[in-house]
């Protein structure tokens, strides 16, 4: 049986590109041979590694945005050649006219990375200019229209949340195979940082993130850090490509923040090693979301230093309650409270030792984030589709 992974990108966009080979290494150490990779995008040719990155042709300004609203899978067909293989696994590039004629055409397999429906939603209450408003008003006419028949045609559909999955099935009329499959990592190129002890004085607190997005809830930890009044000194730290004039919405002291940039790499590694606690996403419920697999938690994992998140991720699951590494917070607008997170800090650290709590990350990450692990569970659903 041979089957495509394809990720079709609009935009260029470096961290769907590294995950693309993450997903086709992880297949490589799983033994998996009979997947091809393909990263359909705007910039970059090159069909000589793991991942096929073909730059798709298309015509000139506007006539090209019809393309991308209107026969986005029609770009795909004339990407790939599609025939060669008998299931595809396809990154669900929203609804437009063309899909339904390619998922009756092909065996599609459709895999969902959030409630498109609630995404659109979410954008439209961000200030935008009138032709960005006007075009992602479009696009969620074209998903609410096209998206359930694109779908009742599919062979299956994979979330990568048990809460997308049984939402996306709830879209269609008829019962199609689905699975929830949740995103992974490669932890072998993760550090194994560990982190700092907490001395009971000073707090030193972690968040990464590329951009500000509104259910990331930035604005929840710096309300809860700027109302603290207790005694422990508390720092967060704040790792990418923000600053300080990005968050003025959010509040109008930033002593206690520090503001790191861009890391990556040993100056990544070094800044982690120091902190107490990381901080996931805390406001997921802004785009209708309890469920999450981010891969903030997994890098987290990985790297062996706790953290607070505010929504609920399958992976963690099978964490033996004696060893729990992770703060649950309420997924809603209520206050954060720094007592409990100074409590849990203060728990971690003298839980037998930061290396044992540390350790045990490490190798849960290994036997249930790792995509080596992920992709067997995908090959794993489509060979029972095959078989049926």
């Amino acid at each position: 049986m041979k089957v495509a992974f394809i990720d079709f990108i609009k935009e260029n966009s470096p961290g769907l590109g590294k995950r693309m080979n993450a997903l086709a290494d992880g297949a490589r150490q799983a033994g998996i041979d009979n997947v091809d990779f393909y990263y359909l995008n705007r910039l970059k040719h090159d069909t000589g590694g793991i991942v096929r990155y073909i730059k798709f042709r298309e015509k000139i300004f506007p006539f090209n945005y019809f393309d991308f609203f209107f026969r986005r899978y029609r770009i795909i067909e004339k990407s790939v050649n599609l025939k060669r293989y008998d299931f595809i696994i396809l990154r669900y590039p929203f609804g437009d006219p063309s899909g339904v004629k390619f998922t009756l055409k092909y065996n599609t397999i459709t895999v969902h990375h959030s409630l498109e429906i609630s995404r659109y939603k979410s954008y439209l209450k961000e200030k935008l200019s009138p032709l960005i408003r006007g075009l992602k008003i479009i696009r969620l006419k074209l998903e609410i229209l096209f998206g359930p028949k694109i779908l009742e045609h599919a062979k299956g559909i994979i979330g990568v949340t048990d809460e997308i999955r049984k939402a996306e099935l709830s879209r269609i009329n008829n019962d199609i195979p689905s699975a929830a499959i949740s995103n992974g990592i490669t932890v072998k190129n993760i550090s194994h940082t560990g982190f700092k002890k907490f001395d009971g004085t000073n707090l030193d607190l972690v968040m990464i993130f590329g951009s500000i997005n509104p259910w990331y809830g930035v604005d929840r930890i710096i309300s809860a850090v700027n109302r603290y009044q207790g005694s422990v000194k508390i720092t967060l730290h704040i790792i990418g490509n923000v600053i300080k004039s990005d968050l003025r919405h959010m509040a109008s002291d930033f002593s206690m923040i520090k503001f790191h940039g861009f890391k990556n790499g040993k100056e990544l590694d070094e800044i982690m090693k120091n902190m107490n606690l990381a901080i996931c996403t805390l406001a997921f419920f802004r785009i209708d979301l309890n469920e999450a697999c981010s891969l903030k938690t997994r890098e987290y994992t990985a790297r062996g230093i706790p953290f607070v998140l505010a929504y609920q991720d399958t992976d963690l699951q099978h964490v033996d309650k004696k060893y729990r590494f992770y703060l649950p917070m309420a997924n809603n607008d209520s206050m954060i409270e720094m007592d409990q997170i100074i409590n849990f800090a203060k728990h971690m650290s003298i839980f037998g030792n930061g290396e044992s709590i540390s350790d045990y990350m490490r190798a849960y990450a290994l036997r249930h984030m790792d995509w080596s692990v992920k992709l067997k569970q995908y090959i794993e659903f489509v060979e029972e589709l095959g078989d049926s």
